[in-house]
């Protein structure tokens, strides 16, 4: 066992997709905080999107990013109009919701092509988690990179899994969301050049033991 899954173990993490969101622009998604416990996520399908936090530069996303916030902040996702004749929702503007048998599918494009293509969900974590507490605000990750050619064989899964609705599909969307968040970390650590503290340790893979060996035998000096 190395110290990421021996952390991810002590977390008892669980990964959960909520949504499949088909959306046309000018569109602005308010996301209010996620209760303690929660990470959000959002896997770019096709299209583009903005993340939009106070305090922080946009962020643009396109076909291949994952976004995830470890500790659930708010956030704004902005959709730009695809096209001059793309739809505007309007307050009373209507997004339909319905369950495929999967995920529930949020759309207001009708006919039209969607301006971006989403796999939204959540981690859940056990509270004061020291994998959670040591990341950062944002892990933002591609899944179209040649350096994490594993994520993208999931993606598509899940993807698959919830657009077909087959027997047994919300239960392999869950299980490949669980994995999914193991799959994200691996490949934000790989992309990180330099990292301190506990994360340091853990990209290493012998100093990584001693992570171990303390959080198996915390009573001990």
């Amino acid at each position: 066992m190395d110290a990421l899954d021996k952390l991810i173990q002590l977390a008892n993490l669980s990964g959960a997709l909520d949504l499949r969101c088909l959306l046309s622009g000018p569109l602005e998604l308010d996301h209010a905080p996620a209760p303690a416990g929660e990470a959000v996520y959002h896997v770019v399908l096709d299209g583009a999107c903005a993340v939009l936090r106070p305090g922080h530069a946009p962020l643009e996303l396109r076909a291949g990013d994952i976004f995830v916030l470890p500790r659930g902040d708010a956030h704004v996702l902005s959709i730009e109009a695809r096209a001059a004749g793309a739809l505007r929702i309007e307050a009373h503007g209507e997004v339909e919701k319905r369950h495929n048998g999967a995920v529930i599918v949020k759309s207001n494009c009708s006919e039209r092509d969607p301006a971006v293509d989403l796999l939204c969900g959540r981690f859940l974590y056990a509270p004061r988690a020291l994998l959670v507490d040591v990341l950062p605000d944002v892990v933002h990750v591609s899944f179209s990179r040649t350096s994490a050619p594993y994520l993208d064989p999931l993606v598509q899964t899940m993807r698959r899994e919830a657009e077909d609705a087959q027997l047994g599909a919300p239960s392999i969307v869950t299980a490949l969301s669980t994995a999914l968040f193991t799959m994200v970390l691996r490949a934000w650590l790989a992309s990180q050049p330099s990292l301190a503290g506990v994360l340091g340790l853990l990209s290493n893979r012998r100093l990584g033991a001693s992570i171990i060996a303390m959080l198996e035998r915390p009573a001990e000096p």
